[in-house]
């Protein structure tokens, strides 16, 4: 950089490096076997598996303080680990030890055999299929909804089918509606 180069540019390049810095320590990490932290490590039992999808059911140490279970999903693609990052920094974690009964809802990783799939597969078909799986599991008569991005918008469609009047509450996060 010369001396009249911006000040933006010599930021954003300072940025830059940075990250690159840090992506070859971490590609250095993995090459050489060191281990990270392991994600989605919370306890939780397959209940239900639908084609690529599986409804979990998490593990808890004492008896859910609210009746009426919480299933949580995102969209199609992202993953749900984000959902339970690492002990001490996972909303699985919080929600359990809240006093709540936790269910997510993970399509699985998506692959050319899930071209054909449209929105009716994941409306009308898989996502009603797992909440009545749980609603079984659980023994409720009703669920909380917590869907984030993509998840939201699959749920307010399945909403405006009507098909699931179980639901007792939704909660939509970063959903482009």
């Amino acid at each position: 950089m010369t001396a009249n180069t911006p000040s933006s540019e010599r930021s954003y390049w300072s940025r830059e490096l940075q990250r690159n810095l840090l992506r070859s320590r971490n590609g250095l990490k993995i090459l050489s076997g060191e281990s990270f932290a392991k994600l989605g490590a919370t306890p939780k039992d397959v209940v239900w598996r639908a084609r690529k999808a599986e409804l979990w059911h998490y593990r808890r140490a004492t008896p859910a303080r609210f009746s009426t279970p919480i299933l949580l999903y995102i969209g199609l693609v992202s993953r749900s680990y984000i959902l339970d990052l690492h002990p001490g920094n996972s909303l699985i974690e919080r929600l359990l030890a809240n006093g709540y009964d936790v269910f997510v809802l993970d399509w699985g990783i998506p692959d050319e055999a899930d071209a054909d799939n449209d929105l009716s597969v994941y409306v009308h078909q898989l996502l009603p299929r797992a909440i009545r799986a749980l609603l079984k599991t659980s023994r409720s008569n009703d669920v909380n909804l917590l869907a984030y991005c993509m998840g939201g918008t699959l749920t307010l469609l399945m909403l405006g089918t009507k098909q699931i009047p179980e639901i007792r509450s939704l909660v939509t996060l970063a959903t482009p509606v």
